[in-house]
């Protein structure tokens, strides 16, 4: 076999080269042209320009072609600090090619004081997480990650080991709605002032703020937790705003004070492939002090009912941490939705 060589990313058309590898690898993919240009282009910005973010990225070659690729993060937000991240990473079906990427991350990471390596997070648990391991006949949203099977042999054969799993689940319109949830609404209806907003349509920079504050709020305890920054929510509001359909994303006020919020994102791939849901349910979150008080059923019945007027009759709830039992017992008892795929991320300690 050729010799393998690992290069740093230093160079524009290296960025190519990263998104092409992309493209090779995923030619059927829907959208695939343009979601590996994105990418490509995000993450050269990453590399020299996010504030909370350091990153390097490596390319696997056999003599003049590209046959892997990956990126070793830190980011300071994280906690434990001793935790960095590995990301971005595509390879052909070659275990020394993922070897050599994976110890390229790992020593980058061990420079920077890192003990332990987690991934593939790209670029942080905010945005795409693991490696799909089941399910691979459905296509998940953009921002969720999607691969070939063989990735999973691939990283546990370099050693790393399970981290963390995460769920995704199907919801259809013809799955029933509980009565305990509609009991639970009208009850909730009776005690407390509930509101549901649009932040999409209101002032971007104030909504942002209390946007940020909620979702960090919410997910905090969440494993691998990292902090939405102010503008990052800006994005996410602006996406909706040009989105044209800023009703997808809701906040639920309680008594006058911010207690929720709930992202639905249209899946621009159910378009070419019919399998695939054409509504993401990607964040659904309260406050501590709102929990354990029915409110989330408000937020459930309000995102079906948005879904519906909206002519979507499936969507995709993902990601969910399989440790997550009380969300699980929610969406697999009280929705009755089933598995639709099975994500892993992995771990290894650096030495």
């Amino acid at each position: 076999m050729t010799a393998l060589t690992v290069r740093k990313l230093e160079h524009r058309h290296n960025w190519r080269a990263f998104a092409k590898l992309k493209e090779r690898i995923y030619p059927s993919l829907p959208g695939i042209e343009e979601e590996a240009w994105e990418e490509s282009r995000s993450l050269r910005w990453l590399s020299q320009q996010d504030p909370h973010r350091e990153l390097q990225a490596f390319l696997a070659f056999r003599r003049d072609r590209v046959v892997g690729r990956i990126a070793a993060i830190v980011d300071e937000r994280h906690l434990p600090q001793e935790e960095g991240f590995f990301g971005f990473f595509e390879c052909l079906e070659d275990p020394e090619a993922a070897r050599a990427l994976l110890n390229a991350a790992a020593e980058t990471l061990k420079a920077r004081g890192k003990q332990v390596m987690l991934g593939p997070i790209s670029a942080s648990t905010n945005e795409k997480v693991g490696i799909m391991i089941e399910g691979f006949a459905t296509l998940p949203h953009p921002n969720v990650a999607y691969n070939p099977p063989y990735y999973r042999d691939l990283l546990t054969g370099c050693g790393l080991e399970k981290a963390m799993g995460l769920l995704s689940y199907l919801w259809t319109r013809d799955l029933p709605v509980s009565e305990r949830l509609a009991t639970l609404r009208e009850r909730v209806f009776r005690r407390h002032r509930v509101e549901l907003l649009f932040p999409a349509l209101g002032n971007l920079h104030e909504e942002a703020l209390i946007l940020r504050d909620v979702y960090n709020e919410s997910l905090q305890n969440n494993w691998g937790f990292v902090p939405l920054t102010l503008a990052e929510a800006k994005r996410i509001i602006l996406s909706y705003q040009l989105s044209r359909q800023q009703e997808l994303l809701l906040r639920l006020d309680v008594d006058d004070e911010p207690a929720g919020a709930c992202f639905l994102q249209p899946n621009p791939r159910a378009l070419l492939h019919p399998s695939t849901p054409p509504l993401r349910a990607a964040v659904l979150g309260l406050r501590p002090k709102f929990r354990n008080k029915g409110l989330s059923t408000v937020l459930i019945l309000k995102a079906m009912e948005l879904a519906l007027a909206q002519g979507y009759e499936q969507a995709e709830i993902s990601l969910i941490m399989e440790n997550n039992l009380t969300v699980r017992s929610l969406i697999e008892n009280t929705l009755g939705c089933p598995v639709l795929h099975r994500y892993q991320v992995y771990r290894a300690s650096i030495k």
